[in-house]
């Protein structure tokens, strides 16, 4: 009996340390940090609302009003607590504000006579408290209701929420659904299956490994690069978000890794170096590099630099690149709970034909 007691001590007190869910209704996430947009990263959440306006807002800590924007576009009626724990916290596509704030705005809207406003509030001039109802949700500047939630640093820049343990009322059990793998020649010299053009490889799960695996062996020389077509999926609300985490490994070696930890406003228009954008733009999907191009300095790949990624055979100008030969890929995808998911590519590396040898076989026939 005291052990339980102690137990149900240590478990409420524990839940007290958590933060509260920041929507009044059944946890659900509809978008993933980083997710692909036309331009830019999603550099929040989105939470479901079941398609209601008006659901309260809670505050995730101690803190006080930052900011007040009001738009017909972008967040529509966006509201920013700085938190007396560190950082910021963003709410956006809300219904209303709470009453106090609420007043403020009407005020402003007023006296500027437009609709648009932004305030800017001093330290304490509103404070808020863990769990108190800060606003209601609602659709302004998009036109279907949810809640986009952001996590941000003392820095302005947006990190991870699922990451950072914000939303731990949000269960997710179901691994990324890994679809397909393209293989691409990166130079003149490099060849797959004798060709010089690009090679999309569909991945089936295999029932009794849970691996994915595409067809037979992979047959290529040269520079390579690989890009994956995948999502993720929560148990809720079975939206497709993207993954939080990429890992490519050669034989026993980790070549590349993409986390979403974190990103900047400053390179979010590099979004479309983090993908492969000839693929995207002819209709056969996102596909998400397992490579680090030259002049992406996005944040999402540790102490890695540009080329990471790239597979080199060993060519006669280039002799020490891999050895020729059987090799294994390993690409392994994960969501922000944990859930992973593994696929496996069998790949032959053989030198490079050369000019000389060309020119040698056909004189001689």
């Amino acid at each position: 009996m005291l052990w339980a007691f102690l137990f149900f001590l240590l478990s409420t007190l524990y839940a007290d340390t958590l933060p509260p869910y920041p929507l009044k209704c059944e946890p659900a996430m509809t978008s993933a940090f980083g997710d692909y947009r036309p331009g830019h990263f999603h550099s929040g959440v989105d939470l479901k609302t079941w398609g209601q306006v008006g659901i309260p807002v809670v505050s995730e800590g101690d803190g006080y009003v930052f900011r007040v924007s009001v738009s017909t576009k972008g967040y529509g009626r966006a509201l920013y607590i700085k938190l007396d724990s560190g950082g910021y916290r963003v709410y956006g596509h809300l219904d209303e504000f709470m009453p106090e704030l609420e007043k403020r705005v009407l005020d402003q809207q007023y006296a500027e006579k437009r609709y648009h406003v932004q305030l800017y509030l001093k330290k304490d001039a509103i404070r808020v408290k863990k769990g108190q109802i800060i606003a209601k949700s609602g659709d302004s500047g998009v036109g279907y209701p949810h809640l986009h939630i952001e996590c941000r640093s003392d820095s302005n820049q947006p990190e991870n929420p699922l990451k950072k343990g914000l939303l731990p009322a949000i269960t997710d059990t179901r691994p990324p659904l890994l679809q397909a793998l393209c293989i691409q020649p990166m130079d003149f010299s490099s060849l797959l299956e004798g060709r010089d053009s690009p090679l999309i490889l569909p991945l089936t799960r295999n029932s009794k490994t849970g691996l994915y695996n595409p067809k037979g062996i992979i047959y290529a020389s040269g520079l390579l690069s690989l890009s994956l077509r995948a999502y993720d999926e929560a148990n809720q609300a079975p939206n497709n978000f993207g993954l939080y985490r990429t890992s490519l490994i050669l034989d026993d070696s980790l070549i590349f890794q993409c986390a979403y930890d974190s990103t900047h406003f400053e390179t979010t228009h590099k979004i479309n170096l983090e993908i492969d954008l000839s693929l995207l733009r002819s209709g056969q999907g996102t596909y998400h590099n397992l490579y680090i191009e030259n002049g992406n300095t996005l944040p999402l790949y540790g102490p890695l630099k540009p080329g990471a990624g790239l597979i080199q055979s060993s060519t006669p100008r280039c002799p020490e690149g891999i050895k020729e030969g059987a090799h294994r890929l390993r690409i392994i995808g994960e969501d922000g709970a944990g859930n992973r998911s593994e696929a496996q590519a069998d790949i032959f590396l053989s030198r490079s034909p050369t000019i000389s040898s060309f020119v040698w076989q056909n004189q001689s026939r």
